[in-house]
């Protein structure tokens, strides 16, 4: 299930009238002329010194698209068969090990914070993304030890002699949770980092537009491989080569990028996001009771040099939120100077940041219920298969296997998409891009509701055959997993899209973490809407439920078709979050001649439009 792909297909929005999920906003011609121009001592290498011609560029794609798909493999061969190894290995009932798993991904992607944070405000990206692979690494060899060394791996017993297993030790739980914890921390932090490094490369919008496409592409060759060879060898309980495979995978992945160093640059670290926000939220309750001025060129900003210097760049002062424009405002006390002069007085260009980001909060919050649904898939989808009759002729699928139709799906929407949706988009909309990132989020909310709808479905006459002693093949799964792969290709890939583009300049990584972060929040939310639905639901002193250890004794269908209504109705608050949300002002600045690479190639690329 590849629940955290990266894509960024949109282009350069049209200027023609057109009905949108958002209000009027200037083109993003306009927005993004500050993506493809840098300022001196602006764009730096790896070691901090200003970059050159020979730095950043198409030539860093082969470095970065093959730690991607190489990583992408050692942290899938983890994630995609997880709930198994919670199932058979440690004896968990279905609820628990469910519950496990939204946990574990939700904490992965709770670091992706901690990743935007530090490389947005200390490390650099590229020095982010270094520390924490190196993390991830660490976490693979301390999950291969867990299930190699005898004292501290599960005694194999067959899925038939279960109560007759060895009691799984305390010490053998715990070093198996601090590990993949671990590899949770150097994931989580390493995303975001990387994500924004990689379009720090080029200069142009529809330059890092090709990237985004071939990083997803990338993404999915990965999960293709995991979800095949690896989930057939845990399958088989061949855990500890799973795992040691995934480790060496792991350390090429590091090695692949290691090769491009030379070649990276990245932009200045502007410092403390955090504080700088906090700046302004105080100086703002100092100033509570000034007056606004009516010109806002009275309000105080830093001049070009001074942002560049604080690695920000100079955003359009806007009328929303104008009580935040206190912070900004010059009074008496503003003049006794000392360090305590920054949490009295705020630039605009800082005062902006935080306006932006309450602009962007709504829409957050609304794509949270679809990573709650999203989950379902490394989950209840793979328990729910395990369930089926998995004999497909002589051969029997593992039920995690069934992911790869997930991410075949996501393949074949990632190719179709600029070739037919794109150009019918087009049509209705009057823009190049089809759907703005707004839009295409939309669309996949409620395509993801279809899936859950398919999902409660196919549980229902899976547990009305059972009841007549036959068995359903488990590739009637495919409809729900082709129908949340699809949606992915929508609501990721317009998350992404929207965080990263929409994002203050000196905060990118941070925000482009947001897309991650609403994952992590659904699943939490996941977590703790089976726990609640196993307790409301539960008969026989909780030995039944809708989602039982047997689940041919208990109702998913009815738990499906819950996640079903609760897509409906976030889709409906998106649209209503989406038509209040104003775009990002115009970055401005002074227009340096910026340096000039090859553009990056892409059979991605839609070149057939020529309206505006």
């Amino acid at each position: 299930m590849e629940y955290h792909s990266h894509a960024k297909l949109a282009g350069v929005a049209s200027t023609a009238p057109a009905v949108e999920l958002v209000s009027p906003a200037p083109s993003r011609d306009v927005e993004k002329v500050a993506d493809e121009e840098h300022c001196e001592g602006e764009v730096l290498d790896w070691l901090g010194r200003p970059a050159t011609e020979k730095h950043g560029g198409p030539k860093t794609s082969l470095y970065i698209l093959g730690n991607q798909a190489l990583w992408n493999v050692a942290n899938f061969a983890v994630a995609s068969n997880l709930v198994m190894y919670f199932n058979r290995v440690l004896h968990m009932s279905n609820a628990t090990a469910a519950n496990n798993v939204t946990n574990w991904t939700g904490t992965m992607w709770l670091c992706t914070l901690l990743g935007g944070f530090m490389g947005d405000s200390y490390w650099g990206r590229f020095w982010t993304c270094v520390i924490f692979q190196i993390v991830h690494i660490l976490g693979l060899v301390g999950l291969s030890l867990s299930v190699t060394v005898d004292a501290l791996k599960p005694a194999n017993c067959a899925a038939t002699a279960v109560a007759s297993c060895p009691k799984v030790s305390a010490l053998q739980t715990a070093v198996f949770f601090v590990a993949i914890y671990i590899i949770a921390l150097g994931s989580g932090g390493y995303l975001p980092a990387f994500t924004a490094l990689g379009a720090d490369q080029f200069e142009s919008a529809i330059d890092k537009t090709n990237f985004f496409g071939w990083l997803f592409f990338a993404t999915n060759v990965g999960t293709i491989l995991a979800n095949t060879l690896f989930v057939w060898m845990e399958n088989r309980g061949m855990w500890a080569l799973s795992y040691w495979l995934a480790t060496a995978l792991g350390g090429l992945a590091f090695l692949a990028f290691g090769l491009g160093v030379p070649v990276y640059r990245q932009f200045r670290p502007a410092g403390n996001a955090f504080t700088r926000v906090a700046q302004v939220l105080v100086a703002f309750l100092r100033k509570y009771r000034l007056e606004v001025p009516n010109d806002p060129s009275l309000l105080h900003e830093l001049n070009d040099k001074e942002l560049i210097l604080h690695g920000c760049r100079r955003m359009q002062h806007t009328s929303r939120f104008r009580c935040l424009d206190k912070a900004a405002t010059k009074d008496a006390e503003d003049n006794k100077g000392g360090r305590s002069r920054e949490w009295r007085l705020c630039s605009v260009t800082q005062v902006e940041e935080v306006k932006q980001l309450w602009r962007m909060l709504p829409i957050f919050l609304m794509a949270v219920p679809f990573a709650a649904i999203f989950s379902q898939g490394t989950t209840l989808f793979v328990e729910q298969a395990a369930a089926m009759d998995t004999k497909v002729g002589g051969f029997s699928i593992p039920p995690a296997a069934m992911n790869v139709l997930n991410t075949m799906s996501i393949f074949v929407m990632t190719l179709v998409y600029p070739m037919l949706v794109v150009p019918a988009a087009r049509r209705v909309t009057r823009k190049k891009e089809g759907l703005g990132p707004l839009q295409r989020m939309a669309v996949g909310i409620v395509i993801s509701s279809l899936g859950m709808a398919c999902a409660s479905m196919l549980e229902s006459r899976r547990l009305h055959l059972r009841a007549h002693g036959r068995a359903l093949s488990i590739l009637w799964q495919t409809p729900q997993q082709v129908i949340l792969g699809a949606a992915s290709v929508f609501v990721v890939v317009g998350a992404m899209d929207f965080f990263y583009s929409e994002a203050p300049h000196a905060m990118r990584g941070i925000v482009s973490s947001l897309s991650l972060t609403n994952l992590a929040i659904g699943n939490y939310a996941s977590t703790l809407l089976v726990s609640l639905t196993v307790r409301i639901t539960s008969r026989d002193g909780g030995k039944t439920s809708w989602i039982p250890p047997d689940l041919n004794k208990g109702h998913l269908d009815y738990f499906f078709a819950l996640l079903f209504v609760l897509s409906l109705l976030s889709a409906a608050l998106f649209v209503v979050c989406a038509w209040w949300y104003h775009r990002a002002p115009t970055l401005v600045g002074p227009r340096p001649t910026p340096i000039t690479h090859e553009p990056l190639p892409t059979a991605l690329q839609d070149k057939t439009y020529k309206g505006k």
